[in-house]
């Protein structure tokens, strides 16, 4: 038996910035980046909050949080009563993993606006992570009462409702975010990964959509490669596999996933001996990888280096059950 993962989350941040000056070929103007475009602007007025705000939020974007705090203190001495500042520095501390930080910061979001379902919906994720699905689904209760077609809403209720295994339910409420908001992202990615788990053949509608809304999302990608080769259809996997190794070059679970296919799809041996090393060359503790490089070997017939490489995967994972059956496999066939 070999080992895939069946399950594949990538946060990945597609960044976009021009920061790069020079001249248009069309009218000699000068082209200006969003981040030197708020610079100019709060030197201008520096006072004002909004304008720091948005600064914050560029920088909360681009994961340089001391900035995007520096400039929400500012804005907050400045004016203490803005709900707007309080919710990028939830934002922030959530982000820091300063969780008690980000449930003040979201209770005085709603102190000044009790109606702001931003903050309920981030107090619903925040307990979602410390697993109170009650409290959660409390915070999207008063979420929807304000405002029961909220698509942000809805979908953080899906996943409080997937965290407590009731994939109906969680079905539901992605089908009635993605319905309000037909690109929901988020939405298409559970809808088609839980319909994949299901095989359900209109996960591969809705994969196939969320990959031509959002071409450079890796995490699309890999669940319509997935549902290809569990549905027969290797080659068009590999092709969604190749064009993520285009994107990303040195992510470890698209080469894991072409030494998969070549592993198992096509039996050449060489080829996912080649993937799998270069898996394991960014993460040598890669224990998925490392196992199916030795199933590989033991494939070849070389079964001494099979063995070597089971007991290395047990040296990082001593309950790595395929890797025990293998060395109880090879010890039968002494």
């Amino acid at each position: 038996m070999w080992k895939f993962p069946v399950f594949f989350i990538l946060f990945i941040s597609l960044l976009t910035s021009c920061n790069q000056f020079g001249k248009s070929a069309k009218d000699n103007s000068v082209i200006v980046s969003p981040i030197q475009a708020l610079n100019d602007s709060i030197v201008n007025d520096s006072l004002n909050v909004q304008l720091l705000n948005r600064r914050a939020q560029y920088f909360i974007r681009e994961k340089q949080l001391n900035n995007a705090l520096l400039d929400i203190n500012k804005a907050l001495k400045i004016d203490s009563k803005e709900p707007d500042l309080f919710l990028s520095l939830a934002e922030i501390y959530f982000q820091l993993g300063k969780n008690e930080n980000c449930t003040s910061a979201l209770l005085k979001v709603l102190e000044l606006n009790p109606d702001e379902t931003d903050a309920y919906n981030k107090l619903s994720q925040l307990n979602l992570l410390n697993q109170r699905f009650d409290i959660a689904l409390g915070y999207n209760d008063k979420s929807l009462a304000i405002d029961k077609f909220n698509a942000k809403t809805l979908y953080v209720r899906g996943m409080v409702f997937l965290a407590k295994e009731d994939t109906l339910s969680a079905m539901r409420n992605f089908l009635l975010a993605r319905d309000i908001k037909n690109d929901f992202y988020e939405a298409l990615i559970q809808i088609g990964a839980i319909y994949n788990k299901q095989h359900n053949p209109l996960a591969g509608d809705y994969l196939k959509e969320t990959v031509r809304l959002f071409p450079e999302s890796a995490q699309s990608r890999y669940e319509l490669a997935l549902y290809l080769q569990e549905n027969g259809n290797p080659n068009a996997a590999m092709a969604q596999y190749d064009t993520m190794l285009i994107m990303f070059p040195s992510n470890k679970y698209v080469f894991f996933n072409i030494g998969y296919l070549y592993l198992v799809f096509d039996q050449r041996f060489d080829s996912a001996l080649f993937y799998f090393d270069r898996s394991l060359s960014i993460d040598p503790q890669y224990v998925d990888a490392l196992y199916n490089k030795g199933r590989t070997l033991e494939e070849m017939g070389k079964l001494n280096a099979a063995r070597d490489i089971y007991q290395d995967v047990l040296k990082y994972r001593t309950n790595y059950d395929l890797a025990i059956e293998a060395l109880n496999r090879l010890d039968r066939k002494k």
